[in-house]
């Protein structure tokens, strides 16, 4: 299948012709969340963007998602909150969710990756041996 062509006037300086426009690649939308800091292995591995690994985990990729893991986040962790405190849970969010990048990253390497579902997964981790061990 074909890429879709679409006919734009341009005005200005070119006279007002029509001139044919394509539209960007599908990836192109992805740029401002590399640019901001989401996870790209040839960035992490081969430019040494180690920072990576930590700035993917507070970028989303739309208001759904954005949505879905801050539900998950006030389910969670307000519980385990007043369980453990809250620098307890800022530590097992941090570590699970840079330890959910570099598996992400190691795994997953011809895309991006943004977004909390290593920490948030750490959470349930966190609640799941609070459930076993009492």
């Amino acid at each position: 299948m074909a890429a879709a062509r679409y006919d734009v006037e341009k005005g200005g300086r070119n006279g007002g012709e029509g001139k044919r426009y394509s539209p960007p690649p599908p990836e192109h939308h992805l740029y401002p969340l590399q640019k901001l800091g989401a996870l790209v292995w040839d960035k992490v591995v081969q430019e040494h963007q180690g920072w990576r690994l930590l700035t993917c985990i507070w970028l989303h990729a739309g208001v759904a998602h954005l949505l879905a893991n801050m539900i998950s986040l006030v389910l969670i962790g307000l519980r385990l909150e007043q369980l453990f405190g809250y620098v307890r849970i800022g530590i097992i969010y941090l570590v699970s969710g840079v330890g959910g990048s570099v598996l992400s990253s190691l795994f997953i390497r011809n895309t991006i990756s943004v977004g909390a579902s290593g920490a948030l997964f750490g959470l349930l981790g966190a609640m799941l041996s609070e459930l076993f061990t009492n």
